[in-house]
């Protein structure tokens, strides 16, 4: 279940289209709609790179501290998984 409950976690975490379509305030959109605006920002210019491979460092940092967290229980999942011959 811990296994599944990651899986929801990162499957959700990382949500562009459904956030983009009900949320109607820019303070609650997440953070792959901000850095697509931060993105569109520079459209006709050259795009700030840095400080979106920062945004993306720090959109993918949860993700890395809960697996790290939880890394027993999906490990342990996916043995449970495996096909026995």
């Amino acid at each position: 279940l811990m296994t599944l409950g990651l899986f929801a976690f990162i499957g959700n975490w990382g949500s562009f289209m459904w956030p983009l379509l009900v949320i109607d305030s820019i303070e609650k959109k997440t953070i792959p709609i901000g850095l697509a605006y931060f993105q569109e920002i520079y459209q006709f210019a050259q795009p700030n790179w840095p400080l979106l491979m920062a945004g993306s460092v720090l959109a993918m940092l949860p993700i890395i501290v809960l697996f790290f967290m939880t890394q027993r229980y999906f490990l342990e999942g996916i043995k449970l998984g495996r096909l026995k011959v």
